[in-house]
């Protein structure tokens, strides 16, 4: 499957979890407006226009409609009191493939996988061995892919298979305890960088890029 994705980049040099909010409520308003127009291929369980801090660089990115309504803003992004330059932008909307693979293909998260509800948190602390942790955490992953690929209207036509190297630190977001995870897995599936999985998504959590082999 061929998903539509479209990146750009702010000059700001960073921005709080409430003006990230704002800024894709911006852009949420944009969608719909948008998909009203072109209602077909539309995403209604995923969100299309998610914000990264990616290497300290304020980014953007857009899937399908949400890459359509990216590719048609300006180099400024007035919002309130506030004004956002765009410093990148891709040259145009781009193909990514996306779906089942015949191998295992790296990825790592660059932001905090928030993978965990309440119930599966606690889940996750009865299990006292690593590689039982590991196990869950692996079955939550593949069913977060699926979730996706639903969204996007892609059928898995074979089982997803995960190898992960994660750690986690319990922190707090919204003055709730929560546990955020880091680190690499492997999947036999495409996925196109700066996607995100898990909780809180749009706000930057759980954005995956996959692994650079480096040649010895």
């Amino acid at each position: 499957m061929i998903l539509q994705i479209f990146t750009l980049t702010l000059t700001s040099p960073g921005m709080s979890t409430d003006a990230a909010r704002d800024l894709l409520r911006l852009f949420s308003m944009a969608v719909s407006e948008y998909t009203i127009l072109h209602p077909a291929g539309a995403i209604h369980q995923y969100p299309v226009v998610q914000y990264k801090d990616v290497d300290g660089v304020p980014t953007l990115v857009g899937i399908n409609e949400g890459a359509a309504v990216l590719a048609a803003v300006g180099d400024r992004i007035p919002m309130g009191a506030e004004t956002y330059e765009v410093q990148s932008r891709d040259a145009s909307v781009r193909e990514e493939a996306f779906g089942i693979a015949p191998e295992l293909i790296g990825y790592e998260f660059i932001t905090p996988w928030l993978a965990l509800n309440q119930e599966q948190a606690r889940t996750f602390y009865t299990l006292k061995r690593k590689d039982r942790r590991a196990g869950f955490l692996q079955k939550i992953l593949v069913k977060q892919i699926g979730t996706l690929a639903r969204a996007v209207g892609y059928t898995i036509p074979d089982p997803v298979s995960v190898a992960s190297n994660l750690h986690f630190q319990k922190s707090r977001l919204n003055g709730a305890g929560v546990i955020l995870f880091t680190g690499t897995f492997s999947v036999n599936f495409v996925i196109p960088d700066l996607l995100g999985f898990g909780r809180s998504v749009p706000t930057g959590f759980g954005a995956v890029r996959r692994r650079v082999v480096k040649e010895e």
